[in-house]
């Protein structure tokens, strides 16, 4: 039997070895990518013309589309992609005979965890560039505080995400509450009473039959949540594959809305697309060893005096498992890749073991209560041998998470300034606030709920088990703000796009709303931009006439369109405007036949010139 028991620990360790050496032999993945540099490069005899993007991080050409049309709308015939292997950030699109002109770009990208991207601005080829040129389109997406996905897709996978989480959570939770709190907090107490040998083994055996069962139930639901939770984040990426959409160009040269290269009328053909790429062989090394772990997890052994080498070998699959989560995380793009990757690893870890564990806690103070109300001293001093247990493993895990949480932050924020500005960084502080919650929990139990434990009667527990739901409601929220921060771009990846959309501020009224634009946004000449969304019935389509005043000078701005009833209308300046830096405000007048004009000011704080940065 021992025999047998050792083969089948041998066989199973191997194939979460294998798996995880493929896993650690594989490229990085990477997420959330932005666009933050292009360029036109002009033909020679050897090379034809060639537009270089450039992006955030790595990228695929697989997943990477682009349409050029023309002032007329045309759309021009491209070449094939290419990725340069020496900067996987720089994707080339060939470009045959491109006349001199202004043309209008729209781009579209899969990251490798499944996110899609998309972009557009307009460029000038062999003539000068006009200053409006420089303005990104109306209605740009804002890296920095508005995901790719729309925002009903951006809920969809924060959904999913949580659940992956909450799911692996209530694994490692339960499997390591098991481990490393219920049985050695089981054997002191059992062994510490004084009605001898029988009455310990009789507790033991009855507090085993009823609550074992119930970790391992936890477990298998851990484990069938997470298959479920990966399945249908795969079947999204699916969709986003099929339906991949061109950002429009909505100013000179607008581009409709419309699908991409990428776009497969089956759905089979953007799977493939997606199991040749990196996330797609994670995602198989992920389901194998969701499904090895829910295997032994369904034959756990039902007994805490038994060796349960199973909750040993589970433990193990499920901590693979979670290693594949961080190996699609945002870790994996930084420089330092691999210790990024095992610093999140580990994070996720503990913070499992800690909030995956709240609730094995609470079931087992309360069969732990009844029994001991029976009279029973072994159960009446087990609770605060459990609870004083599991609060040293959450003390242990909190100053983990927090040295881990500021070294993560540090690879996706890098500035402090820029926690309140993105959307990233605001989930950021959510979840530290959420985590200090947590950690007053911690303290309560250690300065209260313990030592009230150790002499109190059966009544008093009945606080703890008030306490702990609500420690729970805390610890699922905090999920909910980790899976907010994997469906966004990290601050320190979306800022640089963000930059390159130059200066904007924006003003709400009950007539509309205006937006202030000033590309490239710096002390120096810009190009700049009214942006005027008029909701009076009629009234975006009869402007005529919009001025700008900027430190004591008028400038006459020109419509350059959307000329389409009832959208936003832009008007530019045709000349580039020179800006003082620092904070100031701009004045705006906005005449239109039989309308009110609409005058206020827009507040602008321009950065310091290029110069000065260096």
């Amino acid at each position: 039997m021992l025999a047998r028991r050792r083969t089948r620990v041998t066989l199973v360790s191997l194939v979460v070895g294998v798996l995880l050496g493929l896993l650690g032999s594989a490229a990085p993945a990477f997420a959330h990518t932005e666009l933050v540099h292009w360029q036109f490069i002009g033909g020679t005899a050897d090379k034809p013309q060639r537009l270089l993007l450039r992006f955030s991080e790595p990228i695929d050409a697989r997943f990477l589309t682009v349409a050029v049309t023309d002032q007329g709308g045309n759309q021009i015939a491209l070449g094939a992609v290419q990725i340069d292997p020496q900067r996987r950030t720089d994707g080339f699109v060939g470009i045959s005979a491109l006349s001199a002109g202004t043309y209008s770009v729209a781009w579209w990208t899969r990251a490798l965890d499944g996110d899609p991207s998309n972009g557009s601005f307009l460029m000038g080829v062999g003539t000068k560039v006009d200053p409006i040129a420089l303005l990104p389109p109306v209605g740009a997406r804002d890296p920095a505080t508005q995901p790719a996905m729309l925002l009903g897709g951006t809920a969809w996978d924060t959904f999913l995400h949580w659940l992956t989480y909450l799911a692996i959570a209530l694994v490692i939770g339960s499997i390591g509450f098991f481990h490393l709190v219920w049985r050695p907090s089981l054997h002191r107490a059992t062994a510490s009473v004084a009605d001898g040998p029988e009455g310990s083994a009789s507790t033991e055996g009855l507090l085993s039959s009823r609550l074992v069962p119930t970790f391992r139930f936890i477990a298998v639901a851990g484990g069938l949540l997470f298959l479920f939770a990966n399945v249908i984040l795969l079947v999204m990426q699916v969709e986003f594959v099929r339906y991949a959409l061109l950002q429009p160009v909505t100013s000179v040269a607008p581009t409709a809305l419309a699908p991409s290269a990428l776009s497969h009328a089956a759905p089979y053909k953007a799977l493939v697309d997606i199991f040749h790429g990196y996330n797609g062989k994670v995602w198989i090394a992920r389901m194998v060893l969701a499904a090895v772990t829910l295997v032994l997890c369904f034959r756990l052994s039902p007994s805490a005096k038994r060796p349960g080498w199973r909750w040993g070998v589970a433990l193990v699959a499920a901590l693979a498992t979670l290693a594949t989560v961080s190996l699609t995380a945002h870790a994996a793009v930084v420089p330092q890749s691999r210790f990024a990757v095992a610093i999140d690893w580990s994070h996720m870890v503990l913070m499992s073991l800690w909030l995956g564990g709240l609730l094995p806690l609470l079931l087992t103070v309360r069969e732990v209560r009844r029994l001991g109300s029976a009279g029973d001293a072994a159960a009446d001093a087990l609770v605060p041998s459990v609870v004083r247990r599991f609060s040293t493993l959450a003390l242990i895990s909190v100053g983990y998470l927090a040295a881990t949480g500021l070294t993560q932050a540090y690879f996706h924020v890098r500035n402090p300034s820029l926690l309140t500005p993105t959307t990233y960084g605001r989930a950021l502080i959510v979840k530290l606030v959420l985590f200090a919650a947590l950690f007053g929990f911690g303290a309560l139990h250690r300065k209260v709920s313990i030592p009230r434990l150790l002499g109190a009667p059966n009544t008093r527990r009945s606080s703890l088990e008030r306490i702990l739901p609500m420690e729970m409601a805390v610890g699922a929220s905090l999920l909910v703000a980790v899976a907010l921060m994997a469906s966004l771009g990290t601050s320190e990846a979306v800022w640089p796009a963000h930059q390159a959309l130059g200066l904007y501020s924006k003003v709400s009224a009950t007539t509309g709303t205006l937006t202030f634009r000033a590309v490239p946004g710096k002390a120096g000449e810009n190009a700049i931009a009214l942006d005027v969304a008029d909701r009076r019935p009629g009234a975006a389509t009869s402007i005529q006439r919009v001025t700008v005043e900027l430190d004591g000078h008028t400038f006459e701005l020109t419509h350059v369109g959307p000329a389409v009833p009832g959208s936003t209308q832009r008007f530019a300046s045709t000349s580039l405007v020179n800006l003082a830096e620092g904070a100031k405000p701009a004045v705006y007048t906005v005449i239109r036949p039989a309308y009110p004009d609409l005058t206020g000011q827009v507040p602008i704080d321009v950065r310091p010139a290029l110069s000065a940065e260096k």
